[in-house]
């Protein structure tokens, strides 16, 4: 089973041809995610979207498996979060090593 903090980020397209980033550390205990933090930098329009997402993460994620882990529209925030699952895609890469 997997432990420790994995961290990864990920660039990714928003409306207006910007390009935000996603960077996000996950805690891992028994495959179980028991935190997450993340951070983003972005176009202006997109940080109240972000907002909602960072405060609504860690309820939607703490205590699922990280193998099976997929969130969708967390916060309102449709394109973050599939940056989030993309970044949980190469940590669960990671965390298998």
């Amino acid at each position: 089973s997997s432990n420790g903090n994995f961290s990864s980020s990920k660039s990714y397209s928003v409306p207006g041809n910007k390009t935000n980033s996603l960077s996000a550390t996950i805690s891992i205990s028994n495959d179980v995610i028991i935190d997450v933090t993340t951070s983003q930098t972005n176009d202006n329009k997109s940080q109240e979207y972000y907002d909602s997402f960072k405060a609504e993460l860690s309820a939607a994620v703490k205590g699922k498996k990280l193998g099976t882990l997929s969130v969708v529209n967390i916060g309102g925030a449709s394109l973050t979060s599939d940056a989030f699952n993309l970044i949980v895609s190469q940590i669960r890469t990671s965390a298998k090593k």
